[in-house]
């Protein structure tokens, strides 16, 4: 996982905080100046690199389904999913996000926002499968909230909607094909339902 605050921790914890919709952050303010790497042996590391006089993030990662998913990505941008800078032999650099920052919206307002993501991957042949709010960030530049994340997602066919590249079996995968989910629209539509609601 690379995510470093479970912002799903606290929607039960905290209600009062969406009625009024504040954001509280933590008291060691989230640094953007120093790029953050993700290690294979899952450690954060920081870097004075830079992208474009931009700092990043880092995941170092030998998943070629995981680049692949980059790759499409990056063809195809979308102002609430993670910009994907550049994909190396064995990393993904993209847009550095707020992960530690709390977002407190409501459920109804997260589902807003995320379900023309997840039909825009749909139709871009992305199957996402991990719908969590803590798969979400947000950017320095237009605080938006961005999806990010694709180390559980598959690929389909564009014309067929089956299969291309089938996604680790996870449990959010298992528990949607338990429940009778038959295809990757129907599994991704499921685990969106659950995971976001």
């Amino acid at each position: 996982m690379t995510i470093l605050i479970r912002l799903s921790n606290f929607f039960n914890s905290i209600t009062k905080n969406y009625r009024t919709k504040k954001n509280i952050t933590r008291k060691n303010k989230f640094n953007f100046n120093k790029s953050k790497i993700f290690t294979l042996d899952g450690e954060f590391e920081y870097s004075n690199e830079k992208y474009q006089g931009k700092s990043f993030f880092r995941k170092m990662t030998n998943n070629k389904l995981e680049k692949k998913i980059a790759e499409i990505i990056m063809k195809n941008p979308h102002v609430n999913i993670v910009t994907i800078y550049r994909i190396g032999s064995n990393y993904i650099d993209m847009e550095l996000l707020d992960d530690e920052k709390y977002y407190f919206c409501s459920r109804s307002e997260i589902i807003k926002l995320m379900l023309p993501v997840k039909n825009f991957l749909q139709e871009i042949g992305i199957i996402y499968i991990d719908w969590k709010p803590d798969n979400m960030g947000i950017s320095k530049s237009k605080k938006k909230l961005k999806l990010f994340d694709f180390d559980a997602s598959g690929i389909i066919n564009l014309k067929t909607k089956k299969w291309k590249n089938k996604p680790p079996k996870l449990f959010a995968y298992r528990q949607s094909i338990e429940k009778g989910m038959k295809t990757p629209i129907e599994i991704d539509n499921y685990v969106f339902k659950k995971g976001l609601n």
